[in-house]
């Protein structure tokens, strides 16, 4: 068979639409298929971090997630209703000075309407049945939303779909990693009483812990641990479970009612060895899943997205050397297990038993909120600002003496408005020549720009990646940028 697409992307949740997007909008015939019969309606993951807001601004897409969500500036951390510690978002390294709370099934219909007007296909009620990679493609059988039977090839397949992958488990993957031993509550409900709408909260008692977010326009979500697992699956909890909850850990006088969603569950942390087997690709939940601590999971897949989306774009452009799509499992593998990491600290921190470790956990915790430069470091994880790539094979920085503050390569850059889909020349003033010298070896491929000498040093040129990550910094010279440029891109015949 013939590939009619370019890049099929099996899920369309928050990651796969976010991937479709990104391609459609660089000329990739792309489409996205899933198996559910429509979009979610529930609220699921709430939260956009400002890594992922700057992200999206790169692609002018931000303006109707910024006009749906609500801002939540910080977060508050309390034990038995003492206050520990107080995060502040607007102290992030970023021009989006808050978290942005959103339910999925909002940010599923935003990304969705802006994948369909780049030109992806989206396919909804149609179930993957079988996939055969091969050197030159992919094949798939799937069964369509009418029942019948169909095939379909593609240069590049994606597996978006989530924590039960189907295209993980055809490809024989390995899930390493272990549930965890205790039930959940979830529960999405009105709640009278006075909480506040720009801050989350986390309220820890001797039972475990108690999360409160807000939901826009009205709602809050509360999550609380009950205990060791009871049966083959955590009970779903009643709207007596959920105020009997809140009068235990949290601020007396909460009044639950009018629920939207409850639901009980079970945290696993787990990631497969490699996000690239050949042709196909793993990214979001299908790669790594985890505790909801820090509402990282659905964030983290999107910039899996964004990541891929550049690399994939190129290369089918016949612009790329194997090497940048093989960095995609470099940069993004760790940055996974990082977080699978990080989440697991987090509940585990959360629901400590043993009063001596409750104890010594709040005496750390009332330490940390004195610390302003130590709450900016835990801002920065949470928000996810912290990522950065300096190991990657594709970065390099070749000025004499890096500084030890200040962007380095490999850092992301959110001085400067860059488009996310492009490659961004940083020169020196003066620097006619050398964007010249570069664009006759790789023909528009970058924007240039001159920068003040203060930004990175004298005489220093810089190359941005579409992910807006910096790849390159060093020398000013036409044989050094082109250098760089040429370990991962094809030059022009």
């Amino acid at each position: 068979m013939s590939p009619v697409h370019d890049v099929v992307i099996v899920g369309a949740g928050p990651v796969g639409l976010t991937l479709a997007g990104l391609l459609a909008r660089q000329g990739a015939r792309c489409l996205a298929i899933d198996r559910a019969a429509a979009r979610t309606d529930k609220s699921k993951a709430l939260v956009l971090w400002p890594r992922t807001l700057e992200l999206l601004q790169s692609v002018d897409a931000v303006a109707p997630f910024l006009a749906a969500g609500s801002p939540a500036v910080g977060g508050r951390i309390f034990s038995r209703g003492r206050p520990l510690a107080h995060l502040d978002f607007t102290r992030a390294d970023s021009a989006f000075a808050s978290a942005l709370m959103i339910p999925q099934s909002e940010t599923e219909r935003l990304l969705e309407t802006d994948a369909l007007a780049a030109g992806a296909e989206l396919w909804r009620g149609a179930e993957v049945l079988r996939i055969a990679p091969a050197a030159d493609g992919v094949r798939i059988a799937l069964r369509a939303a009418d029942g019948g039977a169909r095939e379909l090839a593609c240069a590049w397949l994606v597996g978006c779909d989530g924590a039960h992958s189907s295209v993980r488990h055809a490809l024989g993957l390995g899930f390493a990693g272990a549930a965890e031993n205790e039930d959940w509550m979830l529960a999405d409900v009105h709640v009278g009483g006075g909480l506040a709408r720009d801050e989350v909260a986390i309220h820890l008692h001797p039972e475990g812990v108690l999360a409160i977010f807000p939901i826009p326009p009205d709602r809050f979500r509360l999550i609380g641990d009950l205990g060791p697992a009871r049966g083959a699956h955590p009970p779903e909890p009643t709207m007596a479970d959920v105020q009997a909850l809140l009068d235990r850990r949290g601020p007396r006088g909460l009044v639950a009612h009018d629920p939207l969603w409850l639901s009980g569950f079970r945290i696993n942390d787990r990631q497969v060895p490699t996000y690239r087997v050949g042709r196909v690709f793993l990214a979001g939940d299908a790669a790594h899943i985890h505790s909801p601590a820090g509402g990282q999971g659905m964030n983290t897949g999107m910039q899996d997205a964004f990541n891929l989306a550049w690399k994939l774009a190129l290369t089918l452009q016949g612009r790329a050397k194997p090497a940048l799509l093989d960095s995609y499992d470099a940069e993004r593998h760790p940055v996974g297990a990082m977080i699978v990491r990080g989440a697991g600290a987090l509940t585990r921190l959360g629901t400590l038993r043993h009063p001596l470790a409750r104890g010594l956990r709040d005496l750390a915790l009332r330490a940390l909120g004195r610390l302003p430069r130590a709450l900016d470091a835990v801002t920065a994880v949470l928000t996810e600002t912290a990522i950065r790539y300096r190991a990657s094979p594709l970065v390099r920085d070749e000025r004499p003496r890096p500084p030890r503050r200040g962007r380095r390569a490999g850092d992301r850059l959110p001085e400067l408005p860059l488009r996310g889909d492009r490659h961004t020349l940083l020169l020196p003033p003066g620097g006619a020549a050398l964007a010249a010298a570069v664009d006759a070896a790789f023909p528009g491929l970058c924007d240039a720009r001159e920068v003040p000498p203060a930004l990175f040093g004298a005489g220093v040129a810089g190359v941005v990646r579409p992910d807006t990550y910096i790849g390159y910094l060093g020398p000013a010279r036409a044989a050094s940028v082109i250098a760089h440029l040429d370990s991962y891109l094809v030059r022009a015949p």
